[in-house]
């Protein structure tokens, strides 16, 4: 077993450990996070539709489109792989669930799944109890492993030159918006995959609001500006 599928497996122990200590039957999640975080799964395209189950006692089951077969193929650690449609994907998740034989307990779900197959499951799993179970399974990401922490660092170093590049841009006559590609594009060429949050570059007056992501506003000069990166 690889670095990859050893700290995979070591994170659903620790997933069907806090699952007894709850008192679940089970996990779905579909959050990206959380599908990442138990599968291994980095494909983007499945953290925005995929869903996985973690049973007490069996293998995981992580279910995809079917165009992301393939990705979750080479992807996936430790984890069985269902495929639906846009149709079935509700079916699919709770025919599962009721084939493992936990429709008649307690089901921990996170805030996506709940989004997704509140109706789903209130329909064809009337005697499971759904319980949100996102905080709790945040504390299963709190403890990090030496490599999250080096991610972790490389992200804080790539953040840093594109903090950097925005400053040296900052002058009068420039828009929020391009302080904003200059740094953005700095950190994916640095090695981000994303930003970690939409960048926010504010100037003069809008540097005081809750959430001033950039503009076509021009900074003027005097301006304060407030600058604000992530990356991922």
């Amino acid at each position: 077993m690889g670095n990859i599928d050893h700290e995979v497996a070591q994170r659903q122990k620790r997933a069907r450990k806090l699952m007894n200590n709850k008192g679940f039957n089970a996990l779905v999640l579909a959050t990206g996070e959380n599908i990442q975080y138990l599968t291994g799964v980095t494909e983007v395209s499945i953290h925005k539709c995929g869903v996985v189950i973690v049973p007490r006692q069996t293998q995981p089951i992580l279910g995809v489109m079917w165009l992301d077969k393939k990705a979750a193929q080479e992807q996936a650690k430790e984890v069985m792989i269902k495929v639906y449609t846009p149709h079935s994907l509700g079916k699919v998740v709770t025919r599962t669930i009721e084939r493992l034989g936990i429709a008649k307990g307690t089901i921990g779900i996170d805030d996506r799944a709940l989004h997704v197959f509140r109706n789903s499951f209130r329909r064809s799993l009337p005697h499971a109890e759904l319980v949100n179970a996102s905080i709790t399974v945040q504390e299963l990401r709190w403890v990090k492993s030496e490599q999250e922490i080096r991610f972790i660092q490389k992200a804080c170093e790539i953040a840093d030159q594109g903090m950097q590049v925005a400053l040296e841009s900052v002058e009068p006559g420039i828009t929020e918006l391009q302080i904003a590609a200059l740094a953005e594009s700095r950190m994916m060429k640095l090695g981000s995959d994303r930003m970690k949050h939409r960048t926010i570059v504010a100037s003069g007056p809008r540097a005081g609001f809750v959430h001033p992501f950039a503009t076509q506003k021009k900074i003027v000069k005097g301006d304060i500006v407030a600058i604000d990166i992530g990356a991922v």
